[in-house]
């Protein structure tokens, strides 16, 4: 009897340790992180590659972001919200000049995993200098006359591309010139500058101005 007994022990045991070998195996996700692109001022893009979800459905994913090593999803993140196992994403909100470090990340119900970590370093904002700025109400010739010359600098060791938004108050209201590819200093050299030039004389039939005051002058660097 007692025989029978730890046979049937030994078979039970047996189909036990079996059933548990032929169940799915659950672990942490694996990916990579994406090369970083799009490097700016104040942003740049990176991304992950989910290769294995470890078993499990991936609950969240995206990059994070410090300035020190080995960030975390207790840094600064950006959650990917699509379906994709590879995605892109931007990272925001960072400082000019300053070197930063990235890795990508995703969470399974077991936990959270992440790629490589990147670094990168964002530009240095394009500084601008106010050589001439000059309205006349008239010429003595029944035309108003602007000019300005405006010195835009790029200290930044690669060429960049971007426009610029002169903001003027024209009698009491606010206007912006928005550049566009086409104009002055889209393009600036590395460590070199730009000077944007405007004279132009307008009748007064069309309008007359009694005042033109600068009140701002920026330049955005494009992707």
């Amino acid at each position: 009897m007692k025989k029978i007994s730890l046979l049937i022990i030994i078979v039970f045991c047996f189909n036990c340790s079996s059933n548990e070998d032929n169940e799915p195996k659950i672990g942490l996700p694996t990916l990579k992180t994406n090369s970083i692109t799009n490097i700016l001022s104040t942003s740049a893009e990176s991304g992950g590659n989910i290769s294995d979800n470890g078993g499990t459905e991936i609950i969240s994913k995206g990059i994070c972001w410090n300035k020190n090593t080995n960030p975390t999803i207790n840094d600064d993140i950006n959650i990917y919200s699509g379906e994709n196992e590879e995605y892109k994403m931007e990272i925001s909100n960072i400082e000019s000049n300053t070197k930063y470090y990235v890795r990508a990340f995703a969470t399974n119900s077991i936990g959270t995993s992440y790629g490589n970590e990147l670094n990168f370093k964002t530009l240095k904002p394009i500084t601008n200098e106010v050589i001439l700025f000059k309205f006349t109400p008239d010429t003595g010739n029944n035309t108003s006359r602007l000019e300005y010359k405006i010195k835009f600098n790029n200290t930044n060791s690669i060429n960049v591309n971007g426009f610029f938004k002169i903001t003027l108050n024209i009698d009491g209201l606010i206007n912006s010139h928005i550049a566009n590819s086409n104009s002055q200093c889209y393009e600036i050299d590395a460590d070199s500058s730009c000077i944007l030039t405007f004279d132009e004389q307008s009748p007064l039939y069309l309008g007359k101005v009694n005042s033109i005051e600068l009140v701002s002058v920026n330049y955005y660097l494009n992707n």
